[in-house]
């Protein structure tokens, strides 16, 4: 019986020592390489209800192999009916985003965000699809900021102070008005 005991602590020892000192050859080459499926992204969703409750924005973000971003924006009724609102494939380090306040109080204007950097354009739609009087699907408003207010630069768009009012803050500068009607700044006392 001790005989066994120590043929078997041998065979274990060996068994060990075959396996700790064992390497595979430098020439060992893998001849059939498993190749795995690229995942398909799922697209991220993300919405901002209005005021009531009763619409919301939805904003569809599908990232692309290259590193663009396919966007898609859609307004949602109280219906559950959906109409597409915009649409962009934006570039590397560039995003779009939904700001929380981003119906009007009248739920006849949206406003989103596109960032490059640290630069945001705020490009303001019309709820229903519709085209500005300029014929335009969106007005850019930090494009028009810079055009009519020259001594002061946009800091952001904070929401809404009446349903034809956007709220602006400027750097180191007095608050604005962005008039939707007229397409105008209307400067607040400092």
């Amino acid at each position: 019986m001790t005989l066994k005991v120590v043929l078997f602590a041998i065979l274990g020892i060996a068994a060990f020592g075959f396996f700790v000192s064992y390497k595979p050859s430098q020439n060992y080459k893998l001849n059939n390489a498993l190749i795995l499926p690229q995942a398909t992204p799922v697209p991220q969703t993300s919405e901002v209800r209005s005021l009531e409750g009763t619409m919301r924005l939805i904003m569809t973000r599908k990232e692309n192999p290259d590193g663009t971003s396919n966007y898609s924006f859609t307004i949602s009724d109280k219906s559950d009916k959906k109409s597409l609102i915009f649409e962009k494939t934006t570039g590397k380090g560039e995003e779009m985003a939904l700001p929380q306040n981003s119906w009007s109080p009248n739920d006849k204007h949206i406003f989103i965000e596109d960032r490059k950097g640290t630069f945001v354009d705020y490009l303001l739609f019309k709820a229903n699809g519709e085209f500005f009087a300029n014929g335009e699907k969106y007005l850019n408003v930090t494009g028009l900021f810079n055009q009519k207010v020259k001594n002061y630069n946009l800091k952001a768009i904070t929401g809404w102070d009446d349903p034809l009012l956007m709220h602006v803050v400027t750097i180191n500068g007095p608050l604005f008005w962005f008039d939707i009607t007229t397409q105008s700044f209307i400067q607040l006392a400092r």
